[in-house]
């Protein structure tokens, strides 16, 4: 079971840091080429505004940085969920306690991530819920018995 483990621990740590870096070129080709376009959308939306009455009290510009430095942070905080995967995996291959729930989270939402997240959810989870892995976790290899 201990080859299952390394194979489910790599997968993780590919998985999420593919996730990663996704995320982050997403964040700097938007920040790169996303300016132009959020301005002209909201310019649009300030002349509708406008002809319809109502005038925002913020100019063009100041509106199109509120955007992008939202925008930013919605890109950071999904960059930041793929961390705790990079650290399951780190657990998993060093058998520390706290990685198999750990991963038993990351690879149920895995599950929603058709069709390879799927499979890399479901081949985690079968691995995790084994009777041997739970014990191999209780009794690590190289370590004395736990005891608990």
């Amino acid at each position: 079971m201990e080859g299952h483990v390394r194979t489910a621990a790599w997968l993780r740590i590919v998985w999420s840091t593919l996730g990663l870096l996704m995320v982050l070129s997403a964040l700097l080709l938007f920040r790169s080429t996303g300016m132009s376009l959020v301005q002209e959308v909201t310019r649009a939306v300030v002349q509708q505004q406008g002809q319809a009455g109502g005038a925002p009290d913020v100019s063009v510009d100041d509106l199109a940085q509120m955007v992008m430095r939202s925008m930013t942070v919605v890109f950071g905080v999904i960059a930041l969920l793929e961390l705790p995967g990079i650290a399951a995996g780190w657990g998993l291959l060093t058998y520390r306690p706290w990685a198999r729930p750990l991963n038993i989270a990351c690879s149920i939402f895995d599950l929603f991530s058709i069709p390879i997240g799927t499979i890399i959810g479901a081949y985690s989870l079968w691995v995790m819920f084994r009777p041997e892995t739970v014990e191999l976790f209780r009794n690590p290899p190289g370590r004395g018995p736990a005891l608990l």
